[in-house]
């Protein structure tokens, strides 16, 4: 119960704070339009010779598609770049403002996301090398399971869904390593300390100690952003496709990245709820010890 709480608690405090959502949807999307907008383009230039072919702009995403065009590869990264370092920034002054329940100023917002920029940065750069090792010890277990230890087995039902299992292990393994790191982030503004791999210490160590409440959260986060998001996603289509409302679609579209902006800000009070607690005591007492330090003067030996 205390899990579903803080979950509820941490949605309705994300929905409260509409110029936090709106920014991290500019952020997301203005680079993301820029970019994949040229690619979307050509690809279409070159269908036009094909009047059954078409082409979705999730499409640009699919990785069997991008293996065989690089050139689109290296559009996306810059974009890609613009969205880890800005959403790095937003992430520190969000876990600094909304997330201690004090008064929000957006002026605040912006200042205290400067002054986490570069503890967000190092807890991004370890997070990026944690996903990366977790994708390359999922594909080493992928290919001794499925490419030896299953060709030494005798075809059954049950050995097909290993496959499938693996691939949801991963997604589980993914999300875990993305919450923990919203912890961690919560964790280095809560406590003003600056090592990235202390923090992620701290934080695995506080979601073991409590494996139930932060299974549920990760469980329910995601939940919410897959319903969201094929609603969103069945009448966006719906709108486009059957309606031929394009104006309407859009817009509809527009929301469902809206509620991803939501979703990911709730996430983050989440892990800051879990692992550094709910309230703003323990961050206004260190502004005020480092506020006192500024003011007082040194002692003459």
């Amino acid at each position: 119960m205390q899990a579903l709480r803080i979950l509820g608690a941490s949605l309705a405090s994300a929905m409260a704070h509409p110029r936090v959502l709106l920014t991290g949807y500019a952020v997301v999307t203005l680079p993301a339009l820029a970019v994949v907008a040229p690619a979307y383009h050509a690809w279409r230039e070159r269908l036009d010779h094909h009047p059954a072919a078409g082409l979705h702009v999730d499409q640009l995403l699919d990785t069997d598609l991008l293996r065989h065009e690089p050139a689109t590869v290296l559009r996306l990264a810059p974009a890609l770049i613009v969205v880890l370092v800005l959403g790095a920034y937003l992430s520190g002054g969000a876990v600094r403002t909304v997330a201690t329940g004090a008064p929000f100023r957006y002026e605040s917002f912006l200042v205290e996301g400067a002054r986490m920029f570069l503890r967000s940065l190092r807890l991004l750069a370890v997070g990026l090398v944690a996903a990366l090792l977790l994708g390359w010890g999922m594909r080493a277990l992928d290919a001794w399971l499925v490419g030896g230890w299953l060709h030494a087995r005798e075809p059954g039902t049950w050995l097909a869904l290993v496959p499938e299992a693996l691939g949801l292990l991963h997604a589980v393994l993914f999300l875990t390593l993305v919450f923990t790191a919203k912890g961690a982030l919560a964790h280095l503004a809560a406590t003003e300390r600056r090592s990235a791999l202390a923090a992620f210490a701290v934080a695995s160590g506080r979601l073991l100690r409590h494996p139930l409440q932060a299974g549920t959260l990760i469980l329910g986060l995601a939940l919410l952003w897959l319903l969201g998001s094929h609603g969103f996603g069945a009448a966006t289509v719906y709108l486009l496709d059957v309606r031929g409302q394009v104006l309407p679609a859009f817009a509809t579209g527009q929301l469902g990245i809206l509620w991803t902006q939501v979703v990911i800000l709730a996430s983050l009070l989440a892990a800051r709820r879990l692992v550094a607690g709910s309230g703003p005591a323990r961050v206004i007492e260190l502004e005020a010890e480092r506020d006192l330090a500024d003011v007082t003067p040194p002692t003459r030996p």
